[in-house]
């Protein structure tokens, strides 16, 4: 703990680099306490908490929670709160505590979990968001034509929804319990795929022409405003697509992993596996991160009495200097690598 004589302030005149020494040796918890002394003393601890997150904090939950960070700023001492606060140790299997049941008055069409919060969507265009740790919490609906997919873009506390033909931007207002609906700043009829990706305040959607659009939000009022990142066109139907970082990974029809980058205004093709038959379409598979999960229930599972209902097929493409592949069967609730 760190313990402040008001008499002697003489701390305060050192230099930066002087405290920022200081700080490397305090922990955790007084790092992010010390950052609301002053605003000195929230500068050292951001540049501290910033290398201990580039230090200790996988690169891939790193760029995650950095994504859902308010755009345009990093709280290095938040993103580090939040990591210690986690209680994840790299390398370590953690104990999964007792699951807790959310009970849905009907089925539903659409998904989404944040935390404690699951947002869901149906048939008849009701979204409803409920706290898993408290009872009888479903905020009012909205009614609209059937809610397809749901995303959140975290870093403006948006909720995205593909509906019948356009998208819906909403925030929750949680003091009145109602979703708020904002206008966004451009015109898109949603084609046959309701598939939504979001990154940061990226966001992708799919128009009847088969072309991928990827917008950036700059800024939430009553209106949302915008700016097209670039637009890219499938030379095949893509089954689903995966904003991350600068790049697009999308899993085409013929069983194809293609990557894009964005930094083009139509796309630049970086990456083109060969078709994995496990990847082509209605085969269950997710894109995380970046890497592609495939069930094996339908392409193998049915026809091979060797794998078993709960066997997936795990590929993991680095998309640069190293490409490869690998599998993940899952046998009795545990992972085993092949």
């Amino acid at each position: 703990m760190i313990i402040i004589d008001k008499e002697v302030d003489g701390i305060h005149n050192l230099p930066v680099e002087v405290l920022e020494e200081i700080f490397s040796y305090v922990d955790d918890r007084d790092v992010i306490s010390s950052a609301w002394v002053s605003i000195q003393w929230n500068n050292v601890c951001q540049r501290v908490a910033r290398r201990r997150c580039a230090n200790k904090v996988p690169q891939d939950i790193l760029t995650e929670l950095l994504s859902e960070q308010e755009w345009g700023v990093v709280d290095w001492v938040e993103v580090w709160r939040c990591w210690v606060g986690s209680m994840i140790r790299p390398g370590t299997v953690e104990e999964t505590g007792t699951p807790k049941v959310v009970k849905l008055p009907q089925e539903v069409t659409a998904t989404v979990i944040d935390g404690s919060f699951v947002y869901t969507g149906n048939d008849d265009g009701t979204l409803e968001l409920r706290d898993v740790n408290h009872k009888n919490f479903p905020i009012r609906p909205i009614l609209m034509m059937k809610v397809h997919s749901i995303g959140l873009v975290k870093s403006f506390d948006l909720v995205l929804v593909a509906g019948e033909n356009e998208l819906h931007f909403f925030r929750m207002n949680l003091i009145a319990r109602t979703w708020d609906k904002l206008q966004p700043d451009f015109g898109l009829e949603i084609g046959q795929n309701k598939h939504l990706s979001i990154f940061g305040p990226r966001f992708s959607v799919s128009d009847n022409e088969k072309v991928i659009h990827v917008y950036e939000i700059f800024y939430v009022g009553q209106t949302i405003r915008t700016d097209m990142i670039c637009e890219i066109p499938q030379e095949l139907s893509w089954v689903q697509w995966k904003l991350w970082r600068e790049k697009i990974i999308g899993m085409q029809i013929n069983g194809e992993i293609v990557v894009y980058s964005l930094l083009g205004q139509k796309g630049e093709l970086m990456y083109k596996s060969e078709p994995y038959t496990v990847v082509m379409y209605k085969n269950p598979s997710w894109i995380f991160r970046d890497v592609v999960f495939c069930s094996t229930l339908a392409s193998r599972g049915l026809l091979n009495s060797n794998y078993g209902p709960h066997t997936y097929v795990y590929m993991s493409d680095r998309w640069g200097t190293r490409n490869g592949t690998g599998y993940w069967i899952v046998v009795g609730g545990k992972a085993h690598r092949g």
